[in-house]
């Protein structure tokens, strides 16, 4: 953690990765402001909570902000697709749609690196934090494994689909199975959290709706063991001529 406006702005401008910022929303208007706008430069999410909250998460003078820098180095979205094409790669990426439990996230990153996967996308606001819990749940994954976080996911889901990607929105009403699609070919796999599943409107801009075809009368998994069995699929399709 380190504490105060000068500080974070210093860490940022020397290219120090932030997971998220919390600030007071007692800060006054114009350090609110130079805040909003330094936060929008770096792609970084404040979060406004009341003063107590940021006296239980330091012990030290905050001066009503605190920024939390990320273990890992988030890369750029279009740079790094354009990068996997060039390099001859078909690309697989895994999309997170609020999933924001820490453990969830670091064994999703653990299935993704294990069979294969590119990088996570996730949210600015709305996921999991990118801390040492996650690292410790990833095994070391996320030391291996580019994530991408972005301002917008309907944003992100549109350039993926403008970039040759199939985008795949996982829901178990969909009647599509997921080994019943290519997955050869370039692919985002969109997953929600556990109890709203993908948002209605990042599965309306996705190119076809899939689920994982179940034998049993539970009707829905967890969403890192979800992952998990998706990403076999494609690495069992793409491996196995």
């Amino acid at each position: 953690m380190i504490y105060g406006f000068h500080p974070v702005e210093e860490a940022l401008k020397t290219g120090k990765a932030l997971d998220r910022i919390f600030a007071s929303n007692t800060l006054n208007p114009k350090t609110q402001a130079e805040l909003h706008k330094l936060s929008r430069t770096h792609n970084v999410g404040v979060h406004y909570v009341p003063a107590p909250k940021l006296k239980r998460l330091s012990p030290g003078n905050h001066q009503g902000i605190i920024g939390f820098i990320s273990p890992v180095e988030f890369v750029p979205l279009e740079s790094f697709i354009q990068g996997l094409f060039e390099s001859g790669k078909t690309p697989l990426l895994a999309v997170l749609d609020g999933v924001t439990d820490v453990r969830n996230f670091g064994a999703i990153c653990r299935s993704v690196e294990c069979m294969g996967g590119h990088a996570i996308v996730i949210p600015l606001k709305g996921s999991a934090p990118v801390q040492e819990d996650a690292m410790k749940t990833s095994a070391g994954a996320l030391l291996h494994l580019p994530i991408i976080k972005v301002k917008s996911l309907k944003e992100c889901i549109t350039y993926l689909n403008n970039s040759g990607l199939q985008t795949l929105a996982f829901s178990e009403k969909s009647t599509q199975a997921l080994n019943e699609i290519d997955l050869k070919l370039p692919t985002a796999m969109i997953f929600g959290n556990e109890d709203k599943g993908v948002s209605h409107s990042i599965a309306e801009l996705s190119s076809q709706q899939v689920k994982i075809p179940m034998q049993g009368v539970t009707d829905s998994l967890n969403v890192s063991v979800s992952v998990g069995i998706a990403m076999y699929e494609v690495s069992h399709q793409r491996n196995h001529k």
